[in-house]
């Protein structure tokens, strides 16, 4: 696996990733964790400083896996703050439990990244987007959770497109509120677990109206050059090198936008969706898996991330202007 996978399981057909332990759909996170060999917790450990390392810092902590303790740098992920409260991996992928009881979604993927300090979990929903005849996207929620302290909680978005598995990240509006911790009654899980899918079921209609949208708008002339200028500008033009390398970017990206998987469909060539998906399969495909040693984590979570959620804001922009 790559350098910053550590573990993955999964359910269903082989992830885009190809990546990982298959699973016969786990009824539950717990059995999930377990495969995905993410059956460790995480405890606030106390440090010390001083000459002979006897002075308490008070105000400082490190997170650090209990099944490491033992290891030379003690299992630690990070250093937190005395407010921090560790959420373990059974709490926060539970969280969906009730709804994936009654079907409402599928454990699909899970796995930890660079040492556990960041874990996803990768829920399908059922049901998919159909950006025209033949151009389908399958709807997931992405979970994911730092044991470094450099993020809370956070919960996506992850339309995948079948035709090139492609994917799409986008923040979960509507959150405010709705917290994920473990409830010992199970009446409260249950109505935030159905609280949550609520929102998600809601924010993924609109996604799919905004895509099908894109498919109706022409990008003709030099109309996918200013698309791809908008999301990845060009720099100070005084730094040539730098501007000749992102030139080189925008012509990759126009070559993609006219031959990319899944841009000859009927009714997609030439749209804004397909200017669109030229972006997602450059970050996905080529940019950040050829040479990145942390690919998932930049498509997911890093530059990789912001560049598509970038692209998809300038999109919706532009579907806003032709309505």
């Amino acid at each position: 696996m790559p350098a910053n996978i550590d573990t993955v399981a999964y359910s269903g057909q082989v992830p885009w990733h190809r990546l990982g332990t298959r699973l016969d759909n786990p009824a539950t996170a717990g059995e999930a964790i377990i495969a995905a060999k993410l059956d460790w917790e995480v405890q606030k450990q106390p440090l010390y400083t001083g000459f002979e390392r006897n002075v308490r810092i008070t105000d400082r902590f490190a997170v650090c896996r209990t099944d490491k303790l033992d290891q030379p740098d003690g299992g630690q992920l990070g250093i937190v703050g005395s407010d921090y409260e560790p959420l373990q991996n059974r709490e926060a992928f539970g969280f969906l439990d009730p709804v994936v009881g009654e079907q409402a979604a599928v454990y699909h993927t899970m796995g930890a990244l660079r040492g556990g300090r960041q874990i996803w979990l990768l829920a399908k929903l059922p049901g998919e987007i159909r950006i025209t005849g033949e151009d389908i996207a399958e709807k997931y929620l992405l979970l994911s959770n730092s044991h470094d302290g450099t993020s809370a909680v956070r919960i996506g978005l992850t339309p995948i497109r079948v035709v090139c598995q492609n994917t799409l990240n986008l923040a979960l509006r509507g959150m405010s509120g709705l917290t994920i911790r473990h409830h010992q009654d199970v009446a409260v899980r249950v109505r935030e677990a159905h609280q949550l899918m609520g929102i998600v079921n809601a924010a993924f209609n609109e996604v799919g109206k905004s895509m099908q949208a894109m498919v109706n708008i022409p990008m003709t002339g030099d109309k996918p050059f200013e698309f791809f200028k908008a999301v990845l500008p060009l720099p100070d033009p005084r730094n040539e090198i730098e501007v000749e390398r992102v030139r080189q970017k925008h012509n990759r990206l126009y070559e993609l936008f006219e031959t990319g998987v899944g841009n000859d469909l009927p009714g997609v060539r030439g749209s804004l969706w397909a200017t669109y998906n030229a972006v997602t399969q450059w970050v996905d495909r080529e940019s950040y898996t050829a040479r990145n040693k942390e690919p998932l984590k930049s498509i997911w979570f890093g530059d990789g991330a912001a560049i598509k959620h970038r692209a998809f804001e300038k999109a919706s922009e532009l579907v806003g202007a032709n309505a």
